[in-house]
């Protein structure tokens, strides 16, 4: 593969990932990529220093696809929650919180914990009839790690749905 075969198709992965995710989310991915492949062409070491450019590429799209993943979560998550407001901050706050390893549950179960989370606290602002100002925006919530708050009743959420909680082993 050429580079300029890679060029192109690292532009179209630009252009597919702004439509869906925004400007930056692109830009990011994407510049880091075109550095390491800078990198392998002049001979410097990176990961992908033993890889040919096309296996670059199919990094590029495995990569895509997890972040495509990540933000479909996001969404998910940020549809449960009960005030909607500031979109953007929300988002990159809840695809930190998918990463944070302080969730008491395994990797694969975060994404469950989240929207378990979010919704019990969903149904207690609506129980408790609370104002919407008196609501913490999303990006708030997750940046003050406010879904920590009752494990317990997140795992009786989690099982209520038939999903049976793993809980992470500790680091040491």
């Amino acid at each position: 593969m050429t580079r300029e075969q890679i060029s192109h198709a690292l532009e179209y992965l630009n252009r597919e990932l702004a439509s869906k995710y925004g400007e930056r989310a692109a830009f990011s991915m994407i510049a880091n990529h075109y550095l390491l492949i800078e990198k392998q062409e002049d001979g410097g070491s990176n990961t992908f220093s033993s890889d040919k450019p096309h296996d670059v590429v199919s990094r590029i799209v495995d990569d895509t696809k997890t972040i495509q993943k990540e933000f479909s979560q996001a969404e998910a998550i940020y549809r449960e929650y009960p005030r909607k407001r500031d979109v953007g901050a929300a988002r990159k706050a809840i695809r930190r919180a998918l990463r944070d390893t302080e969730i008491p549950v395994v990797a694969e179960q975060r994404f469950i914990y989240l929207q378990a989370a979010t919704r019990l606290f969903a149904l207690w602002t609506q129980e408790n009839k609370t104002e919407k100002d008196y609501v913490p925006y999303p990006a708030t919530w997750f940046n003050r790690k406010s879904y920590l708050n009752a494990p317990d009743s997140v795992f009786k959420m989690m099982q209520s749905i038939g999903v049976k909680p793993v809980i992470a082993k500790k680091r040491r």
